[in-house]
């Protein structure tokens, strides 16, 4: 997804870094605080076509024979804060990058399934041999927490927590994407940018979201997958 932050950029209770070093410390410039209260919210839309030149299938002689399958899989999500949570930027003068961070957001996701593939390059049926997983396709709603932090190039990004360090949280489906699909909880999420003079300015409450579009293709010698997926999230800072 373009403009996506690797997870690695997380900085760890920045909140409570920032609040632990005071101004004069920080050499090279005046640091500027501002906290706030924040929510996130937002949606991600993920759907794949899976064709496989390879699949098999027995006549009424049991004779196999090979033709072209096609299966689809889509995961529709939208998520939204329970309740908001202390966050914190800062920045330096002659430096770019923003300092941010808090605690964790509580979120509630509902996750929507549908597949018609025994595995992520195989449409249902398409392997006579195959033990496909048994497939929990349907609606599943589940708890997390974000953690939003600065980037290096002055935006900002989120990351899913366990509440003290950054955490990826398991598929709560066994129903097979299409290869090169990601769900919700490992979709890579674009900056979203906020102007300095929004952040820093007397606005008592700043809304942004960002949004972005991935397309990966991806090709076996007997399978191709193609993908769109789309996620969409939006901070919400009330100034304390």
């Amino acid at each position: 997804m373009p403009g996506a932050v690797p997870r690695s950029h997380l900085l760890p209770l920045a909140l409570l870094a920032l609040l632990a070093v005071p101004a004069p410390a920080l050499a090279g410039g005046t640091l500027k605080r501002e906290q706030f209260t924040a929510r996130v919210s937002g949606s991600y839309r993920s759907t794949s076509t899976v064709t496989n030149t390879q699949c098999r299938r027995l006549d009424a002689e049991g004779n196999a024979s090979t033709y072209t399958g096609t299966g689809t899989s889509s995961e529709t999500t939208t998520f939204a804060a329970t309740k908001g949570a202390l966050f914190e930027v800062s920045k330096t003068t002659g430096r770019k990058r923003l300092g941010a961070g808090g605690f964790p957001i509580p979120i509630r996701a509902t996750m929507k399934r549908t597949s018609t593939l025994d595995e992520s390059t195989s449409p249902r049926g398409c392997d006579l041999g195959g033990f496909p997983l048994t497939p929990n396709c349907g609606t599943k709603r589940k708890a997390y927490k974000l953690s939003v932090f600065g980037t290096k190039e002055g935006g900002f990004a989120y990351n899913f927590s366990s509440g003290f360090s950054t955490k990826t949280p398991d598929d709560p489906f066994t129903c097979p994407l299409g290869e090169g699909a990601a769900w919700f909880g490992r979709a890579a999420e674009p900056q979203l940018k906020i102007s300095r003079a929004r952040l820093f300015g007397r606005a008592r409450t700043i809304v942004a979201s960002v949004k972005a579009t991935r397309s990966p293709k991806r090709t076996g010698d007997e399978w191709t997958s193609q993908t769109t997926a789309t996620l969409v999230w939006k901070l919400t800072l009330v100034r304390r």
